[in-house]
């Protein structure tokens, strides 16, 4: 599966906007932003690309996994608070699953208490 995971993120790397439209329908892509987020300790993602998502300017994170990992909210929630500190924009996280049949656990990080996420995250 690694390899799928690699794949995948290339995929996404060299068609951004066509993987955006898949997974979160409506967002316009208005470009790919650094995915180095942070010097200590450093984090990387996968793709964070700069949409602009019912009428507000963000950035999405998207990334792929293999398989499903017990972390995956801890690590989403890092990569989000960090890539708003480095761009000022909201970051709205979407995970491609990519095990055959499986299940993707919920998430158990919500991070709404700021007006302008609140805007960028309703339905």
């Amino acid at each position: 599966m690694p390899d799928m995971d690699q794949g995948i993120k290339r995929l996404i790397q060299t068609h951004p906007a066509d993987v955006l439209a898949l997974t979160l329908p409506g967002a316009d892509y208005l470009g790919t932003l650094p995915v180095d987020v942070a010097a200590e300790p450093r984090l990387a993602l996968d793709t964070l690309l700069r949409v602009r998502y019912k009428g507000i300017e963000c950035a999405v994170d998207l990334e792929a996994e293999a398989r499903a990992r017990p972390d995956m909210g801890w690590r989403l929630f890092e990569y989000g608070a960090r890539a708003t500190i480095v761009t000022g924009l909201p970051v709205l996280s979407v995970v491609l699953w990519l095990e055959p049949g499986g299940v993707p656990p919920p998430s158990p990080f919500v991070f709404a208490g700021v007006d302008w996420m609140r805007r960028c995250c309703a339905s």
